[in-house]
């Protein structure tokens, strides 16, 4: 399934877009800066070390028939994105971040919101799933604020996943889920 764009604003040239090769870079200095760098509303910089994503890992998820890498571009520039993964019976969501220089925008909202359009009406799956580091409480809240709920499945950090390294003991992911 091929998505063209959609486009938000016709002011700014907003599109909401399936990632291509030629935005890889981007979005790996994007993402690895909203995760594990010092500026924006939320981010991992106390909590883990190390590269979120490599060129790589974004490579092997273009590749992937199971998963949709999509960008935000306002005015050609990458401003935030989000990967869908179609699972058995509900979506994976991750990697949604929007670049911190334009976080608290509205921008996080609008790209979920179009994320689930995407889940309901191309996948027509009506339940989302993600994943959350439990002790980045105000991220988990942004997401409760959106609907998700917990869903009692606790796990250790990923060490041994390429996503970083504990800065603290205990560090654990909380799984949250939403009906669409």
């Amino acid at each position: 399934m091929k998505v063209q764009y959609i486009r938000l604003n016709d002011a700014d040239n907003t599109l909401f877009t399936l990632a291509q090769k030629e935005d890889l870079n981007s979005l790996e200095m994007m993402i690895n800066e909203a995760y594990r760098g010092e500026k924006g509303w939320t981010r991992e910089t106390e909590l883990v070390s190390g590269t979120r994503i490599s060129f790589k890992e974004l490579k092997d998820i273009l590749e992937d028939e199971q998963k949709y890498l999509f960008v935000l571009k306002c005015n050609q520039k990458i401003c935030s994105c989000v990967c869908i993964e179609k699972q058995n019976i509900h979506a994976y969501l991750g990697l949604l971040v929007v670049n911190p220089d334009m976080q608290t925008k509205g921008i996080g909202k609008k790209v979920l919101s179009l994320a689930e359009e995407f889940i309901v009406t191309a996948l027509q799956l009506n339940i989302i799933e993600i994943v959350v580091i439990k002790q980045r409480e105000e991220l988990v809240s942004f997401y409760k604020r959106r609907g998700f709920k917990e869903i009692n499945k606790i796990h250790a950090y990923p060490k041994n996943s390429d996503v970083g390294t504990p800065k603290i003991k205990g560090l654990q992911v909380v799984f949250l889920e939403k009906k669409l």
